[in-house]
């Protein structure tokens, strides 16, 4: 077993045991130049509900350029995200002042009451209030403004907002290209999860594309097979006209 495999055997446990929080944290303990390992972390993400880092998370690995419905859905996300988070925070105001209201002590009528004992606050009181949120309380806040307001019936529904050149948009570096088979399925696995199957298909034809010297014939299929998801899918459908084209190029190459 390699070196790299001995660093990832511990997160694939952590996955196969619905163990994210440790996945995302051994996951995060890798260089970033580890690319599987960001490619799991991305989908340990995935599946613990934060959208929005698990698509930053491929972007840094595809680069920003090249890909606009990932980066698209990133912004989406983003918004979500900052809406759900500001809305959080003004009910947290709002109940901070109902709580500050309701402690203030109310005024009697009459004259002469006996004087008692100013009441002292409780020390626990004040001791439970500030304990800080744990890393786990952390992650569940951020998948809940994660996927807050998202629907995936409504994306299903909506085409998706790409330019007339899509299937031409890819990045135009031709340098660290992914061509690893186990890693452009791992991030294929996440993209789809995501609802993302156009990228998908986009990252495995950039794969093809730059590396047309080395015959790989796994890599190509697994090119037309994720052209043939994107096929199958209803919001597609206003872009199979291209979408066929490029699977013939594909097709010819198998």
């Amino acid at each position: 077993m390699s070196a790299n495999s001995n660093k990832l055997a511990p997160i694939y446990a952590a996955l196969d045991g619905h163990q994210y929080s440790r996945a995302i944290k051994l996951g995060l303990a890798l260089p970033s130049t580890n690319l599987l390992g960001r490619a799991l972390l991305a989908h340990a993400y995935a599946k613990s509900g934060q959208r929005y880092k698990a698509l930053t998370t491929l972007q840094s690995i595809l680069g920003k350029d090249g890909f606009p419905e990932l980066a698209l859905e990133i912004k989406y996300s983003l918004e979500r995200r900052q809406q759900s988070a500001a809305a959080a925070a003004t009910q947290a105001l709002l109940a901070q002042h109902n709580q500050q209201q309701s402690s203030q002590p109310q005024q009697k009528g009459g004259k002469g009451g006996k004087k008692g004992k100013k009441r002292q606050p409780s020390k626990s009181n004040n001791n439970s209030s500030a304990t800080p949120a744990t890393a786990a309380m952390m992650e569940d806040q951020d998948a809940m403004n994660d996927m807050k307001g998202f629907d995936w019936i409504d994306q299903l529904d909506s085409p998706p907002l790409l330019p007339d050149n899509w299937e031409e948009a890819l990045p135009t570096r031709d340098d660290n290209v992914p061509s690893d088979t186990t890693l452009l399925a791992t991030m294929s696995m996440t993209l789809i999860s995501q609802r993302l199957q156009l990228t998908s298909f986009q990252m495995y034809t950039w794969a093809i594309r730059n590396h047309q010297n080395t015959t790989n014939i796994e890599l190509v299929q697994q090119t037309y097979l994720a052209g043939l998801t994107v096929y199958i899918v209803p919001h597609y459908q206003s872009i199979t006209t291209q979408l066929l084209s490029s699977l013939q190029v594909t097709a010819l190459q198998l």
